[in-house]
């Protein structure tokens, strides 16, 4: 057991059935078995000699031994030997001769990549990540297996191999661009079809307790969601609907999809994950992959990676004028430590310190360390002789490693 096990394969060029490549296989076992016992035998010099390879035995127990090594020694002779095997009976209970594995005989197609930036560890989602979440989908036709990747230059050459992509990831397209759905988190308005990259690929229902449990989690482009319903329509096709919209911080990209947009589910068996050494986070890096379908590697850039580092922005702006005429602006902070809404509980702030800027008509009014900011009546007297009827104002978390997306409002004055 443990640390004295040992694995010995052998070839052998024989036509045999399963029972008796057991009895071979049980038979050399436990010759190596039995040579775990040794002895040194001391003989005349005048004996009959024995060279290394010959079995002797010397007692009344009819051991076989074989002969190791022999040595000369003031007229004697000292063999070193080791216990032959004393040879087995066949074995008995049925041999199974195992079963092939039948692989699709199918062509592998050309290689579809994408990359996805995750604002969390897609095998750790509720974790606070110390480094950036770059992974990489890929799949392609029926007969597809893995491709190699690649980073790419700022030049365009392909350089060093950075890892393998092992199985295909469950991805498609979206040919219409999803609809944003407003203010609203829960989307029960829109539709989106997906056109799935193959026949083996297949998408299921979650209800709301397997939906809270992170099932049926998804990039639409650059957004995070989660789907409900998942309707085949043939073809390879899905209705995908009943959709959790802005995960992960991710609500900025809701106004902003095309169409063919890349549709990828989230799962962590799926993805293959970017050592954050081969790129710089928040600058554009481009990925190579090439299967064995593809003549040339195929190629994808992504701009800034590192959602996994930048803070969430704010949320739910508030403002007020007290008695003095003073304008009281406040939000609430978020964190990327806040993919789990767990209740009666404060979230943790995953920056080293909480600190916020804001600004009004695009310069830098302050700097804070709570959620809140005061205009004095004498600045906002200021703006209105400047001919101002409204303040433009935005708010931005600063982070251990980037600043946040804005929170962006309108104060009338």
């Amino acid at each position: 057991p443990g640390q004295s096990r040992a694995i010995l394969n052998q070839d052998v060029p024989a036509a045999i059935d399963a029972s008796q490549a057991k009895n071979i296989a049980q038979a050399k076992l436990w010759s190596i078995y039995q040579e775990r016992s040794s002895a040194q035998l001391h003989g005349l010099r005048a004996a009959r000699p024995v060279k290394p390879g010959a079995f002797v035995s010397w007692d009344e127990s009819g051991d076989i031994w074989l002969v190791r090594n022999w040595e000369w020694n003031n007229g004697t002779i000292a063999l070193g030997l080791s216990k032959a095997g004393d040879g087995l009976p066949n074995s008995e209970g049925p041999a199974d001769t195992g079963r092939p594995v039948k692989e699709l005989d199918a062509l592998a197609g050309n290689t579809r990549l994408s990359l996805v930036d995750l604002p969390f560890a897609v095998d750790a989602p509720i974790e606070v990540s110390d480094s950036p979440k770059l992974y990489a989908a890929a799949a392609g036709g029926l007969g597809w297996r893995n491709a190699e990747l690649f980073i790419v230059g700022a030049d365009g050459v392909t350089n060093e191999p950075i890892g393998q992509i092992s199985a295909p990831a469950t991805m498609g397209m979206v040919p219409e661009a999803l609809a944003s759905s407003g203010l609203h988190i829960i989307d029960r308005k829109n539709k989106l079809l997906v056109q799935m990259q193959d026949g083996k690929m297949i998408l299921n229902d979650a209800d709301k307790a397997q939906l809270l449990a992170g099932n049926n989690l998804a990039a639409i482009g650059q957004e995070i969601v989660q789907f409900g319903s998942a309707t085949s329509i043939g073809d390879n096709r899905y209705i995908v609907s009943y959709l959790l919209r802005g995960l992960g911080g991710t609500e900025g990209e809701m106004d902003g999809h095309v169409a063919d947009e890349d549709f990828i589910l989230l799962q962590a068996d799926d993805l293959t994950a970017i050592d954050p050494r081969y790129y710089v986070p928040f600058q554009s890096v481009t990925i190579a992959a090439l299967g064995r379908g593809d003549d040339v590697p195929i190629s994808r850039s992504i701009d800034q990676p590192g959602r996994a580092l930048k803070p969430w922005s704010p949320v739910h702006s508030r403002y007020a004028f007290n008695q003095d005429g003073d304008l009281e602006i406040s939000w609430t902070r978020r964190s990327r430590a806040g993919l789990m809404w767990l209740d009666n509980v404060e979230t943790p702030l995953a920056e080293e310190t909480e600190r916020y800027r804001l600004l009004i008509n695009g310069q830098i009014l302050a700097e804070t360390g709570v959620p809140v900011a005061v205009l004095s009546a004498i600045e906002l007297q200021a703006y209105r002789d400047a001919g101002a009827s409204n303040l433009s104002c935005e708010v931005r978390q600063i982070g251990r490693y980037n600043i946040s997306d804005p929170l962006s409002f309108v104060v009338e004055i």
